[in-house]
């Protein structure tokens, strides 16, 4: 139990269950909230940092296709160290305003063979290539929410 007292906030939740073979099963849950809550920016605060987007552009697979916007990965991945800084600074700022360039949400539709004969559209697969830039923002911004949501969980919040 946690190193408290107060036990008004606790919530304690059991649903017992009967299954067709009248086996009985018990289900708990016990949130107990931090006492001392930590302050954290929301998502809509968060920025991402300039290390984050450099080694997600340094990961980069060279051997991937280009993109929509027709810069070779090839060339982001050697500028990483250049480009880096300023390519944080725009997706901040999409990410503060809201607004995601169209220039990054355009795909080029891509047919890949997959087997059989080739005269039958079944046999294909679409793939969408997008901007290589829209993949290293989306990379970037999904490593928040699990930062972000890691701090909403306390030691004394249990399920069972």
């Amino acid at each position: 139990m946690p190193d408290s007292e107060n036990l008004q906030d606790l919530e304690l939740v059991c649903a017992e269950m009967t299954t067709f073979c009248n086996k009985k099963v018990l289900f708990c849950s016990i949130y107990w909230p931090d006492p001392h809550p930590h302050t954290h920016p929301t998502l809509h605060e968060q920025e991402i940092p300039v290390e984050m987007v450099l080694t997600s552009l340094k990961q980069l697979d060279i051997n991937k296709a280009t993109g929509s916007d027709g810069i070779p990965v090839c060339l982001l991945k050697e500028t990483a160290n250049q480009i880096a800084p300023s390519l944080t600074m725009l997706f901040n700022k999409s990410l503060r305003l809201g607004i995601f360039p169209e220039e990054w949400k355009l795909a080029n539709i891509v047919p890949i063979f997959k087997k059989g004969k080739r005269g039958f559209v079944e046999n294909y697969r679409p793939i969408s290539l997008l901007p290589v830039i829209s993949q290293v923002l989306e990379r970037c911004v999904l490593a928040g929410p699990r930062d972000h949501i890691s701090h909403l969980f306390n030691r004394e919040q249990h399920g069972f």
